[in-house]
């Protein structure tokens, strides 16, 4: 007699089936998936966990300067001597970039330093080197013996001059001339406000030569000559002074003029003058 087995339900198998193909999927995708079974550009930016990209997985190179947030690069992150001028780009480096004293002698190139980038009075008598400022770097007549200006000059005064100024001394007065056919006659204008003491001495040449010594006291606006005459030739020293709340006022002055055979007068002067001493 013939036995029929017992089929198992249709319902029963597919669940079989079912749970089979979980079970066995699982184990596939654990262990199988790899770099072959992801598709380019699969895995997102939402796929990756905060944190999960470390220094090691990014490759050499990877991270150029559009990747960089701005203002994500600080002052610890830069290397000890990793920005070098080739780095900077050009006037970069501003005034409120540069810390106090940060710019050191050694630090200035040769001759990069010039006079438009001195403050006045910034180089004080300390900057000076000893004898280093020679004849070539003093103006003419600024240096005397004691308290006072030297003044001084050469010049010709043409034919016919009349009150030609030789020499300003402000607020004491000035010194000027006339020429006449080769003969100077040199005068002393008060022009200090008030009268004032003058005393002149010197020769003036002649056959034979003249001494001459002679002291006034002109007023203000007050004129006192001496004439070269009749050679055109003399030496005198003038002396002019005066006192008042701020001091003395004092000039000396040496003249020489001398004849040339033309109709021209040329006349030296030399001057110490010293105001409200």
């Amino acid at each position: 007699m013939l036995t029929r087995e017992k089929l198992m339900h249709p319902a029963t198998f597919v669940s079989l089936v079912a749970l089979f193909v979980a079970l066995g999927g699982v184990g596939y995708a654990a262990t199988k998936i790899g770099t072959k079974q992801n598709k380019n550009r699969a895995v997102t930016g939402k796929k990756l966990a905060n944190n999960s990209v470390s220094s090691t997985k990014i490759r050499r190179g990877a991270v150029g300067n559009s990747d960089l947030a701005a203002n994500s690069v600080s002052t610890s992150k830069v290397r000890d001597s990793a920005i070098i001028t080739g780095k900077l780009a050009d006037a970069s480096v501003l005034t409120g970039k540069l810390g106090n004293a940060a710019v050191t002698a050694e630090k200035l190139g040769a001759s990069s330093v010039t006079a438009d980038k001195l403050a006045p009075s910034s180089v004080t008598a300390s900057a000076i080197a000893p004898s280093s400022v020679g004849a070539s770097q003093i103006v003419d007549g600024q240096v005397v013996e004691g308290s006072g200006v030297l003044m001084n000059r050469e010049t010709t005064l043409t034919n016919g001059a009349s009150d030609s100024p030789i020499l300003t001394f402000s607020g004491l007065g000035t010194l000027q001339g006339d020429c006449a056919a080769g003969v100077a006659t040199i005068e002393f204008a008060n022009t200090s406000g008030t009268a004032i003491d003058v005393r002149q001495w010197g020769v003036v040449n002649g056959a034979p030569d003249t001494a001459t010594i002679v002291s006034s006291n002109p007023a203000n606006g007050g004129v006192i000559q001496q004439s070269s005459a009749p050679n055109g030739i003399m030496g005198i020293t003038w002396m002019a002074s005066f006192r008042d709340s701020l001091g003395l006022h004092l000039v000396t002055v040496n003249v020489s003029t001398k004849n040339l055979g033309g109709t021209e007068c040329p006349v030296s002067a030399q001057a110490l003058f010293t105001s409200g001493l």
